[in-house]
């Protein structure tokens, strides 16, 4: 099962219940699944294909979760930039990973990635504050099915660096599923 049709599911059989929490707002499953599908046809409109990558930079808020799943429903790949990371290192892993958008809130757009220099890869960077209802929309058209596999990657999330340059470890969708599974089997 991939990770985005398990929210699916959970959509589907828990549509009312929170998914999410913030302080300034919340989201249902049946919210946080419509918005992230509307995204992810969004951005196949634009051109993101299935394994592109698409980097997350923002404070926790509910824009870079609906991001994550719909770089998952657009069968991309999700990519943490962690935001602790000074500019040389965030370089290295955008230079690395190559991502076809960039979704950042406004603070790190402007404090890490206006720092990538020119001629550095990255694709186009979209700032939340910017588009907050592009992250807001629930309807349009429905993301197109799904083409990937359990084995295919669905995030990456690269190490700190902190005893070299900074690692892309590949996550599958298989992976991810398993985690949940065993985490969910054992908390209370």
């Amino acid at each position: 099962m991939l990770l985005q049709e398990r929210l699916h599911d959970i959509a589907g059989r828990f549509p009312d219940k929170l998914a999410l929490g913030f302080a300034h707002e919340s989201l249902t499953f049946a919210e946080l699944d419509q918005r992230s599908r509307a995204l992810a046809a969004r951005w196949r409109d634009w051109g993101v294909r299935p394994g592109d990558r698409v980097g997350l930079l923002a404070e926790p808020c509910a824009a870079i979760v609906v991001a994550f799943w719909a770089a998952l429903y657009a069968d991309a790949i999700a990519v943490h930039l962690n935001e602790h990371l000074g500019p040389d290192a965030l370089r290295h892993i955008v230079e690395d990973c190559e991502p076809a958008i960039v979704v950042a809130s406004r603070r790190y757009a402007t404090q890490k990635l206006a720092q990538r220099g020119p001629g550095t890869p990255g694709g186009r960077i979209l700032v939340i504050e910017d588009e907050p209802e592009m992250f807001a929309r629930s309807e349009g058209q429905a993301s197109a099915a799904a083409t990937a596999a359990e084995t295919d990657i669905a995030a990456i999330v690269y190490t700190s660096g902190s005893t070299g340059t900074p690692k892309g470890v590949c996550l599958s969708h298989r992976n991810l599923n398993t985690t949940v599974q065993a985490v969910a089997t054992h908390m209370p």
